[in-house]
């Protein structure tokens, strides 16, 4: 047999409320769910999201500000976000430069890892690789596989004014040419 418990104000367990009358949880220090997570009216999105938040707006996003990792919409403060909105998909940074690698454990025999590019092409909109920065030597490959320019910049990042460059075209040999750097400040 069911048996119900009414509570009028609050709901306490050995003498501490942890749900207050408004019917919030407080003083929960942990929590173990069995199920999808549902926060603000959100869906499970057919039950593939096991933690979904309602933004509120057509718009959501992930903040990460300070300490806190924030589930919301496009309003909230950040130092780092990943967002949508009518221009498409979007990772800002608030005043701050980003960095995009790869790193792995130093046991002397990693292997050099590319930050590889594949943006959805037309027609069957499949993700096919476009650009590629490789991790070994440095070199960056535009339309990589498909005949595309290579820049090698022969591995000096520390002097750029008169460096020299190779590029080449697939089938046409290696070219060389000198870049002159302004500045401007």
């Amino acid at each position: 047999k069911k048996k119900n418990v009414n509570a009028t104000n609050t709901y306490e367990l050995n003498g501490t409320t942890v749900i207050d009358s408004s019917r919030n949880l407080t003083n929960i220090a942990a929590a173990t769910i069995a199920g999808n997570v549902l926060i603000n009216g959100a869906h499970d999105n057919n039950g593939n999201a096991k933690l979904a938040v309602e933004s509120g707006t057509t718009y959501s996003q992930i903040s990460f500000y300070g300490d806190q990792v924030q589930l919301g919409n496009t309003s909230m403060n950040y130092n780092f976000k990943i967002h949508t909105d009518g221009g498409g998909a979007k990772l800002q940074a608030w005043n701050s430069d980003i960095t995009i690698g790869s790193q792995g454990s130093n046991s002397g025999s990693a292997s050099g890892r590319n930050i590889i590019f594949k943006p959805q092409i037309s027609g069957t909109a499949v993700s096919t690789e476009r650009m590629r920065l490789r991790g070994e030597d440095g070199i960056l490959e535009i339309g990589a596989g498909l005949g595309g320019l290579v820049i090698d910049s022969g591995g000096n990042k520390d002097t750029v004014e008169g460096r020299r460059y190779n590029w080449y075209l697939h089938g046409m040999g290696t070219q060389t040419g000198y870049f002159k750097i302004w500045s401007f400040f």
